[in-house]
């Protein structure tokens, strides 16, 4: 019965450590999704702003203007 007691107590401190550690990674991966979800939020908006650019094609002189563009936005 002593050994039976002993596993059970090795157990319950086991599980209580995995609880603690899971609800730590749990918080841990709500931040992340917030963090991502902002920053694709973003960067869809900044490819809509670009796909209603000119398209410089190989002028440097329309590039530079892009990139003014971009730069302000």
């Amino acid at each position: 019965m002593e050994d039976l007691k002993d596993i059970m107590d090795v157990v319950s401190r086991l599980g209580t450590d995995r609880q603690s550690a899971l609800e730590q990674a749990f918080a841990l991966a709500e931040h992340f999704h917030t963090s991502h979800a902002e920053l694709s939020s973003w960067l869809d908006d900044m490819e809509g702003q670009i796909n209603m650019l000119a398209k410089p094609a190989l002028r440097p002189d329309l590039i530079a203007q892009q990139q003014d563009k971009t730069e302000v936005s």
